[in-house]
């Protein structure tokens, strides 16, 4: 029922509260050894705290008597008491009461409460039933000898201190339930200005997720057209350095001194280009959430040589000194070999394209604390390792520190068409690292050097 609680009768469990009216129902039924059921004026049934449930249980057993009952009980449900009234009633089958009396709540039937089984001295003997070929009789009537015995008077009379209980209950009830229903009326004002505001907002909100899942759908149509347009063209790419190493090697002839300095451009601009495509894969995969972990043991050592060794020529092209300075007591590492040399080769080309001839470059190995956030793998604290790459170089101004794992993010346009690149190497190192559980960090001062440095826990954190 909805409306003004002014305006209409209040409901049973508007005004009592249906666990306080099941505990006291309960209680009435312990301490009288009585079935007692709870109703509203609906006939929906709110508490059934039954006793001597042996009895229904062997009348049930037989069809005839079945259907009887629940004839009876169907009725016994849906009879209509008065405010000031009461009924027995007695089921056709073994003779037991059931007590009714009306709930009242300002001379209005709320409710009911049903109490029984139970019978009195006067019960008729179960020969008399029109059921009596359809059940045991003995069997019956040593259940029924077990419910309780009481006067109709006597039960009624109990009845009534609980009702008034329940009467004083709904008067609490009422009260609590107009102050609430006067604050929410003085409220409504300020609650129909608040949903129409909501209204409008949902309306933005509608127009910007729609706007949100274009934007998603073309920026997925972006990295599966990259990542089409990157197979497609890595493949004819890779033919291309395969036949200039050939051709390098003499496998198609001598060649002279001009031969091969074209041939050498053309092997370093197509391994340029097929690292280009090779970072546009790792982004499209990254953005995709396509990425996965395939870890093993490894050591630092052989991970920094893997990596210095692809950056010696341009260094050495560069005049650039290269250094590795590892620590003596670093572990095995289980992680993805390819990552994490991935993660030092992006660090290191970046550290050589931005350093100046004559400058130096560090790999620095050591161990370290796992990062903040990322559980403990053993009893060491020290079970991370923080692989930092130092240079000489340019250096990066300090508002330039926290974009620069960005994708696609260059620090200006001066550093674009003089450096190169495609800002992409970075973020896919801080994706790499932190697959792993780890994390990336930068200092730099400008016209000094930067440090680009990572933490890997020795194995990463196994999913929750």
């Amino acid at each position: 029922m909805t409306g003004s609680i002014i305006d209409r009768p209040p409901l049973f469990t508007e005004l009592f509260e249906p666990e306080l009216l099941q505990e006291l129902c309960q209680r009435f039924s312990g301490l009288y050894d009585v079935g007692l059921r709870a109703f509203d004026a609906a006939h929906a049934q709110l508490v059934d705290v039954s006793a001597g449930p042996s009895l229904m249980n062997e009348l049930f057993r037989h069809p005839e008597t079945k259907r009887a009952l629940i004839d009876f009980i169907s009725r016994l449900k849906r009879f209509e008491v008065e405010s000031d009234g009461f009924a027995v009633h007695c089921d056709p089958v073994a003779a037991t009461r059931y007590l009714i009396v009306p709930v009242v709540y300002e001379f209005e039937v709320i409710g009911k409460l049903i109490c029984g089984p139970y019978r009195n001295a006067q019960a008729q003997p179960l020969t008399a039933s029109p059921f009596a070929s359809h059940f045991d009789v003995n069997a019956v009537a040593r259940l029924r000898t077990a419910l309780p015995t009481y006067d109709d008077d006597r039960l009624r009379a109990l009845l009534g201190l609980l009702t008034d209980a329940i009467s004083t209950g709904c008067h609490a009830g009422y009260r609590a339930l107009l102050t609430s229903h006067m604050h929410l009326e003085s409220i409504t004002e300020a609650y129909n200005d608040l949903q129409e505001a909501n209204r409008q907002l949902r309306e933005r909100n509608e127009a910007l997720a729609a706007n949100n899942a274009r934007l998603k759908e073309l920026d997925q149509l972006k990295s599966n057209f990259l990542a089409t347009v990157s197979h497609e063209l890595r493949t004819p790419l890779t033919s291309v350095i395969g036949y200039s190493e050939m051709l390098l090697e003499g496998l198609a002839g001598p060649l002279n001194d001009e031969q091969r300095e074209y041939i050498s451009t053309i092997m370093e601009r197509g391994e340029n280009l097929l690292q280009l495509i090779g970072g546009i894969l790792d982004i499209s995969k990254i953005e995709r959430g396509a990425q996965t972990l395939i870890c093993e043991r490894i050591t630092a050592d052989a991970l920094v040589e893997s990596a210095l060794s692809t950056v010696r020529p341009q260094a050495r092209k560069g005049e650039l000194t290269l250094v590795a300075d590892l620590a003596a007591d670093l572990p095995v590492l289980y992680v993805d070999r390819y990552k994490i040399r991935q993660s030092l080769v992006n660090l290191l080309s970046n550290a050589v394209k931005f350093t100046h001839p004559g400058g130096t470059i560090t790999v620095r190995v050591n161990r370290c604390p796992r990062p903040r956030g990322a559980r403990p793998s053993g009893p060491s604290r020290l079970d991370a390792v923080r692989f930092a790459v130092i240079d000489t170089g340019v250096g990066l101004p300090p508002n330039e520190l926290e974009k620069v794992f960005e994708a696609f993010y260059q620090v200006d346009n001066t550093s674009t068409r003089k450096y190169g690149g495609t800002g992409l190497g970075l973020s896919i190192v801080k994706n790499f690292i932190e697959a792993h559980g780890g994390e990336v960090r930068v200092t730099s001062e400008q016209g000094v050097g930067s440090t680009f440095e990572f933490i890997v826990p020795i194995e990463p954190d196994a999913p929750e």
